[in-house]
Order: structure tokens, then C-alpha cells, then sequence
């Protein structure tokens, strides 16, 4: 990915190792991490969410609701349930708590740090190449054309994979009541 990364900004360059003592490897080894959480906290891909049911804590938070919740330690993003959602409550996230007046145990989604490559699609390795070309673009090339196109081609990448996942989702829950009155006409 990374060689992939700096061929698309223009370098000749290749590494064989991360670790390798050359500019290409020191600089993406640098930008590695970042890339990978940006990527996956910009979207919900489907690979990227997870499931949990959390316990209150004991502790309580200073005013404004009852309860506090922890939210997993590899969350990237909690995603609020929306009002259609089955177990709807509403809640807030600060830090990594979420305050809520719901008792619990607490039903969350979540982005989580998944950093097991071969299971991402391959819009979400497009995206994280585009990003690494972005990242990379900069401390490789000292053209400012090439870190704008790096940039507009990592926002694309971006957008062409948000749809490509969002294709692949259909309805989570299929609920009748979030469809508008025209629609149901139509099924009738």
C-alpha cells in the first residue's frame, strides 16, 4: 500500500520494510497510524462496526444526566442510535463516556480500530491508499500540485467508497414507519 501510495504522487521510490532506514519508510511509518484512524472514523464501513451492551458505572455524571457509560478502548466513534433504532435512548458522548438518563446495560455501535487489512474492502484500501498518498504527499514532493491533486484524489477515493458501502447495507431494520407515505402507496 505504501509503494502503491507514493506512485501515485509521482516517486519512484519503493520499500520492502517499515521499518527499513530509507525516507519513504521513516515518513510512512510516521504517518501510518493517523491514516488508518482517519480512514476508519470518517465512515461507518461495514467491516469497522461493532456491537457491544455496556454496564453503567458507578460513578455518576456532575449534572444533566443519570448515568455514565465506557465505551470500549478500541472505539474510534460512537454511532447514536437513531429514533427508528429498536433500542433507541438518547445520550450523549464526552470523552470516551456516554451520559445518558437510560439505565442500561447499554446497546452501542461503534467504529472500532480495526487494523486487520485483509478483512477491509477494497474501497476501504483504496481510501487508506489515497489517504497515504495525501499524508506522504508533502514530505515526498515539495510541488504544491501534487499535494492539491493528493488531496482531491483522497477526497474521491473517499466519497466512491462511502457509496460503495452504503450499497451494500440496504435497510437495517426494514422498519415500515421510517418509509414515507409515498413509498407505501407505491408497495400497495
Amino acid at each position: 500500500m505504501i509503494n502503491r501510495a507514493a506512485a501515485l504522487i509521482g516517486s519512484t521510490k519503493k520499500i520492502a520494510d517499515i521499518d527499513e532506514a530509507t525516507p519513504l519508510a521513516s515518513a510512512a511509518k510516521a504517518i501510518w497510524d493517523g491514516a488508518v484512524e482517519n480512514v476508519l472514523s470518517e465512515h461507518p464501513w461495514k467491516p469497522a462496526i461493532k456491537r457491544a451492551m455496556l454496564n453503567r458505572l458507578v460513578t455518576t455524571p456532575a449534572f444533566g444526566y443519570a448515568y455514565q457509560f465506557q465505551l470500549p478502548p478500541d472505539c474510534l466513534r460512537w454511532l447514536p442510535p437513531t429514533l427508528e433504532d429498536r433500542d433507541f435512548f438518547e445520550g450523549v458522548q464526552e470523552g470516551d463516556l456516554i451520559l445518558t438518563n437510560c439505565e442500561g446495560p447499554l446497546p452501542v455501535r461503534y467504529i472500532w480500530l480495526n487494523t486487520q487489512l485483509p478483512k477491509w474492502t477494497p474501497a476501504m484500501v483504496e481510501a487508506l491508499v489515497r489517504q497515504l498518498a495525501e499524508d506522504l504527499a508533502e514530505p515526498l514532493s515539495a510541488l504544491a500540485g501534487v499535494v492539491n491533486r493528493a488531496a482531491s484524489k483522497s477526497d474521491r477515493a473517499m466519497r466512491q467508497g462511502r457509496r460503495q458501502n452504503g450499497l451494500a447495507s440496504g435497510d437495517r431494520d426494514l422498519n415500515q414507519q421510517s418509509r414515507s407515505s409515498w413509498l407505501a402507496a407505491r408497495n400497495r
